[in-house]
């Protein structure tokens, strides 16, 4: 009985700092959040928007649908995105609010049993929360650029795949071949989206076609 409860409460401590750090990226976020705010104020981009906030939630809720389409298959990456013209739930906004549950469910799950996936699942989300576009907001609805500290997650989420992979071909494991495969995939297309970075009239005329609106 001594000897059970002794492990049980190792177990625990070993736990609490894992559960704190998870805390401490939030404290972190919420700092970036501020940071961000001035950056932006500073530069004028802050908007005095007319858009109600339920419009504006449904908004982002479809921009966090693109961000993570766009993490693992940015095949429609610009300088510029499109305000959408009509707010309201469209397919990207309940798609939006399925990722942002899945988010909270893993949370939960890393607090109770911490692991490798989970911190990069949980690393994705929390480097999206400075540039919510709901406090503050901003003239752009997303860019590009706001998934820099967001990339370091996927990477975090393809070692927690090779940690946990299971089935092995040969000397690797299932899952290693498919993150080679999709890291010589993400290889291509930087290689492809540098060729529309080589002068600014390509890069504005390649913004132009995929936001016309903007």
């Amino acid at each position: 009985m001594a000897t059970k409860f002794i492990q049980s409460r190792t177990a625990a401590q070993d736990d609490a700092p894992k559960g704190r750090s998870t805390w401490g990226f939030f404290i972190i976020a919420l700092i970036a959040v501020g940071i961000h705010f001035s950056i932006a104020r500073e530069s004028g981009t802050v908007a005095d928007s007319d858009v109600s906030l339920v419009d504006q939630v449904c908004v982002m809720l479809g921009a966090l649908t693109k961000y993570i389409i766009n993490l693992f298959a940015p095949l429609s990456l610009s300088l510029v995105y499109s305000r959408p013209v009509n707010v309201g739930m469209d397919g990207f906004a309940w798609a939006g609010l399925g990722i942002l549950v899945a988010g909270f469910v893993t949370l939960r799950g890393y607090l109770r049993k911490p692991s490798l996936l989970g911190f990069g699942i949980l690393w994705i989300f929390i480097g999206l929360i400075p540039f919510n576009n709901l406090f503050p907001r901003f003239s752009g609805v997303m860019a590009d650029r706001y998934l820099y500290v967001s990339l370091l997650g996927l990477g975090i989420v393809a070692a927690g795949l090779c940690q946990k992979a299971k089935i092995k071909i040969g000397p690797l494991s299932l899952a290693n071949i498919l993150v080679l495969v999709f890291a010589g995939t993400l290889m291509v297309l930087a290689n492809s989206r540098t060729e529309v970075w080589r002068d600014s009239e390509v890069l504005w005329l390649d913004a132009k076609d995929k936001a016309p609106q903007s």
